[in-house]
């Protein structure tokens, strides 16, 4: 945003230049931003320019852009002393958007791809903290979208109090893909998102988004996650990316 502010107008090419930010990241912040309305497109798409927006807008803008940076500084401390895939995620809509990724060290950048509400782990972790109100409204729209999510709420009825439970008794949402018998076959999450662990970072006691962490030691797939050891590194991570962003 600071970039935006800086010029009249940018390109997609000139805001990576000056970030650094990885494109297909940037295009979806940039995304995110023009649908909350922060952002305007011109000359037939290819330039970015701020828009003006309300008050609360411009102060959840301002929240977010404070995020993205606290969460490269506390990578780069988290780093030294450990191999971690970070991702930080915002809710956009019905699923959860990136905000922030650390860089892959292999370049991989399946990591950094959105992800759905039920079918992750920082899906579930806001599903989990958000609000009585906000989740009850998210439900409400999941069920009839269609998809897998909308299977998995109408097959089993007692998964998701059952998940928001045991996430909020332990504090972070540990992913595992929920299945569903569908005739001769069975709904599920895949494997690419189950050695995540995801914890929420609130600000004043609001959510405001999710981080996601996964150790990138070259271990066998079917190798636990190491909780015990994983949990206090993120917890302590996403309070400090909280403590650094203004309520």
């Amino acid at each position: 945003m600071d970039e935006l502010h800086k010029r009249r107008t940018s390109s997609l090419a000139e805001l990576h230049r000056a970030t650094d930010i990885n494109k297909s990241t940037l295009l979806r912040i940039l995304k995110t931003l023009e649908t909350a309305g922060w952002v305007n497109r011109v000359d037939t798409g290819s330039q970015y320019s701020l828009s003006f927006p309300r008050e609360s807008q411009r102060s959840d803008m301002t929240r977010l852009a404070s995020i993205r940076a606290s969460a490269a500084d506390i990578f780069q401390e988290l780093s030294r002393a450990h191999r971690l895939s970070l991702v930080v995620y915002a809710r956009h809509e019905l699923q959860m958007s990136v905000l922030w990724s650390a860089p892959h060290p292999q370049g991989d950048q399946a990591g950094q791809a959105d992800r759905s509400m039920l079918f992750s782990a920082a899906g579930q972790c806001y599903l989990a903290f958000c609000g009585e109100q906000e989740r009850s409204c998210l439900l409400q729209e999941l069920g009839p979208a269609g998809g897998r999510e909308s299977l998995l709420l109408a097959r089993d009825r007692l998964w998701l109090p059952q998940m928001i439970e045991s996430t909020r008794k332990r504090g972070y949402a540990l992913y595992a893909a929920p299945s569903v018998q569908l005739g001769g076959g069975m709904l599920s999450g895949g494997n690419k998102a189950a050695e995540e662990l995801a914890v929420p970072i609130l600000i004043a006691g609001e959510l405001v988004a999710c981080m996601a962490v996964a150790c990138l030691d070259d271990k066998p797939r079917n190798v636990p996650i190491p909780e015990r050891d994983l949990y206090p590194i993120a917890q302590r991570a996403a309070g400090d990316i909280a403590s650094r962003v203004p309520a």
